[in-house]
């Protein structure tokens, strides 16, 4: 091109020219002011590069977006060729594009990654024939501008849009239909389709033309709303899956981009949770129903005992709705107790040994007996929780007494028959001598010796009988049941023979109780007469003494007193033993396996009877051939006064005549003992009841010295009657006569008076004792109430 036309200095094209033979090219006025005002916007576009080019690649114009673009100036960069500044590949591409410009007369569009002076940059050109002049040459005219960032932020969203977890469409509305501009590879792995066979296409395609209820489609092309719903899409093989869709609209694009997520696992897992929350709920009302359909009350606490769960027959028990129940302390409910749990309260010991408990209780509360199961559970986070069973026994308790009290008059009927069977034995001994006419002194003695040999047979039979009916009178002493056991020891070791080994186990730790010496002596005794006859042939007999509990199972009802440490005695031979059958009726009154004229079978019932007098329990295990083991539990005395050992020898009986006021309402026992004391040397005086004895009390020229009477009165007690005579007479000395008693007496209200107890029956000599000891000063503790 020609030197007159360079516009590398900045002149922008379209002003006149000349031709070559220098006579000017005119055109119209309108066609050369088009030229002039597109040149001038095109040189001074800020971000748009233009350049003229001739058919070689030599520039002939630039502007100063386009020397940028260079790393040029638009001086330095005219009259260059694109060889020197895009390098020979980058600019034999130019030529070939403005040859085809150039040839054809057609314009040519595209986007190009270039590596120029400055960089690589994206560049969107256009490339096109311009005559600079009307009627002058064709140039190229290349108009360029930099789109990096938009290509960049193209690959980003291609980038964001393949990566993406969830399937992604873009979605253009055209001529009506909805169609996929965009899809990403997540969906194509979702439905088996290829990219290719999805741009382009309807989006029913994909939905089936299901149509869901999306914002309606203005608003959404508006760019202000975004739609989420539900819906199915259709795969390649013709399948279908669940999805879920968010749409939101490009702005100002009329586009739609949709977020599908494949929801098929999610709502396979949330019917299946459905399912397995509905099998939870019919097990849950089936366990409801279960649990309200149980006779027992069942209760379930929590670790402090609040009530977690209740069935119906709790709540009828308590008398209470649930709401009133849950929440509330088992000992609240039950014992109407409101500061803790009861002493001894077997939850806790459940919860410390992890083991079940069951025991029998009445509630006063209630008014109830109960028999309770207490069992240890672990909630669903393992923290522990009990389970208590209740079951109301009010009336099986009920039963049960009158079964016993059936069996208590099956055995009357057995005593019944029994001692009068004895007693009648008894009472032929005694009047056949007392009716014998006996002719010689030595028929005389006979006779006397075999009265009083039945009587002291009779008197030891009462006294069995009322051991059985514990009604016997017995001192209270406070005994190391370790001193009884070696003191019968040393008696038993003289009696059962020299084939049988006695042995005598005691433990070094006191074992005190309160009772009475004799009567625990009659029981080991009597267990050990009993062991003497099971072992014929020899054996070992061994007596212990120690501390210990009743085993569990022993007694339905444990009592309080028995609930702790007691003293165990226990008797163990070596003996026959007894089968079940035997065993169950060993403690029944007459009931024996001894051959007859060898026993009453009054001894264990009398064992029996004693032991529950001092508030104890007696129980038996044996088996045949293998012996048997007679254990007592005793409950402990509490820490006080010494032990008592046995009485010291009496003192003799005081010198001189001795006034003494007889009280007793049987006739032929009154005129006895005013015989009796007469005899002795005395001077009685003999009352049927207490206001007789008040009256000679009172008309007697001198006081009484001593009173006996008996417990049980016409008009009144003896020690009524002994306390009003005391007041007549302080110096007066008592003793108190009966067979039984059946409440306690007061015998503090004889104060500090010298007082004695004489058992009956009595011997004229016991009597005689009696009666001396107390003159003397010589005074045995008083007599206990039996404690049923």
């Amino acid at each position: 091109m020609d030197d007159e036309h360079d516009t590398s200095g900045g002149e922008p094209p379209g002003a006149p020219t000349s031709t070559a033979g220098g006579a000017p090219v005119l055109a119209s006025a309108l066609e050369a002011r088009a030229y002039e005002l597109l040149g001038r916007a095109l040189a001074g576009s800020p971000d748009r590069a233009v350049a003229l080019l001739e058919r070689d690649g030599t520039i002939r114009f630039v502007n100063a977006a386009g020397a940028r673009l260079l790393d040029s100036t638009p001086e330095r960069a005219a009259r260059q060729s694109l060889g020197s500044l895009l390098g020979p590949e980058r600019a034999d591409v130019m030529l070939r594009a403005i040859e085809r410009v150039l040839t054809t007369g057609e314009s040519l569009q595209g986007v190009d990654e270039v590596r120029l002076p400055g960089g690589t940059v994206w560049l969107d050109s256009t490339v096109a024939p311009f005559r600079d002049a009307p009627g002058a040459s064709p140039v190229a005219l290349v108009i360029t501008r930099d789109v990096s960032a938009r290509m960049r932020a193209e690959e980003l969203h291609r980038a964001i849009l393949q990566t993406a977890v969830v399937g992604v469409w873009l979605v253009e509305l055209v001529d009506g239909v909805s169609r996929l501009v965009e899809v990403n590879d997540t969906y194509c792995a979702m439905t088996g389709y290829d990219r290719d066979e999805l741009v382009g296409q309807p989006v029913s395609l994909l939905d089936g033309g299901e149509v869901p209820t999306p914002i309606p489609a203005p608003r959404a092309w508006s760019g202000k709303d975004c739609s989420r719903f539900e819906a199915r899409h259709r795969r390649r093989d013709g399948s279908w899956f669940e999805v879920e869709v968010s749409v939101q609209p490009v702005e100002r694009t009329g586009r739609t981009v949709h977020f599908v997520h494949d929801a098929s696992e999610h709502r396979r897992a949330v019917r299946e949770l459905q399912a397995s929350n509905h099998e939870l709920e019919v097990a849950r009302r089936y366990w409801q129903e279960t649990f309200d359909s149980m006779g027992d009350a069942v209760t379930i606490h929590d670790a402090s005992f609040r009530v977690r769960h209740a069935n119906r027959a709790a709540l009828a028990l308590l008398g209470a709705d649930e709401a009133s129940v849950l929440g509330q302390r088992c000992h609240e409910l039950f014992h109407g107790l409101g500061d803790g749990p009861v002493t001894g309260c077997p939850g806790r010991e459940v919860l410390a040994a992890g083991q079940g408990h069951g025991f029998r209780l009445h509630e006063s509360h209630l008014g109830r007996w109960l028999d309770v199961t207490c069992a240890p559970l672990r909630d669903a986070q393992g923290k522990p929780e009990l389970v208590h069973v209740v079951r109301d026994v009010t009336e099986k308790r009920r039963l049960e007494q009158q079964f016993q009290a059936a069996q208590r008059m099956e055995a009357v009927a057995r005593l019944t028959a029994g001692v009068a069977h004895d007693f009648n034995n008894l009472l032929a001994v005694i009047l056949g001598a007392a009716s014998t006419e006996a002719t010689t002194a030595e028929e005389r003695s006979e006779a006397t010796l075999a009265i009083l040999h039945a009587g002291r047979r009779a008197a030891e039979l009462t006294r069995q009988l009322l051991a059985f009916s514990r009604q016997q009178v017995f001192r209270v002493d406070r005994l190391d049941v370790r001193d009884v056991v070696r003191d019968v020891a040393r008696l038993l070791l003289h009696v059962v023979g020299a084939s049988i080994d006695v042995r005598v186990a005691v433990a070094d730790e006191s074992c005190v109780v309160l009772g009475d010496r004799a009567q625990l002596e009659q029981v080991l005794m009597n267990l050990a007469l009993n062991a003497r006859d099971a072992m014929p042939a020899g054996g070992r007999l061994v007596l212990s003494a120690r501390r210990g509990h009743v085993p569990p199972g022993r007694c339905a009802e444990l009592p309080e007193r028995l609930a702790g440490e007691v003293a165990v005695l226990t008797v163990v031979d070596t003996g026959t033993g007894m089968d079940t059958q035997t065993l169950a009726l060993a403690f029944e009154p007459f009931f024996t396996t001894k051959e007859p004229g060898r026993g009453t079978g009054l001894g264990l019932a009398a064992v029996h009877g004693i032991v529950l007098q001092h508030e104890g329990l007696v129980s038996a295990e044996s088996e045949p051939g293998r012996g048997t083991c007679f254990a007592i539990f005793l409950p402990l005395a509490p820490e006080g006064a010494s032990v008592s050992k046995p009485a010291p020898r009496t003192p003799p009986p005081p010198s001189g005549r001795l006034r003494v006021l007889a009280v007793e309402d049987d006739p032929d026992l009154r005129r006895l003992a005013g015989r009796i004391l007469e005899r002795a040397g005395w001077e009685p005086s003999v009352a049927a009841d207490g206001a007789a004895a008040l009256e000679l009390a009172r008309a007697a020229a001198q006081p009484f010295h001593v009173l006996v009477t008996d417990l049980r009165l016409p008009d009144m007690t003896g020690l009524d009657l002994a306390a009003r005579l005391l007041a007549l007479y302080p110096e007066l000395r008592i003793v108190v006569t009966t067979g039984f008693v059946d409440a306690a007496p007061d015998w503090s209200r004889l104060g500090d008076a010298p007082t004695r107890f004489l058992a009956k029956p009595w011997t004229a000599q016991e009597l005689v004792d009696a009666v001396t000891k107390t003159a003397a000063g010589d005074t045995a503790p008083p007599a206990s109430a039996p404690r049923v």
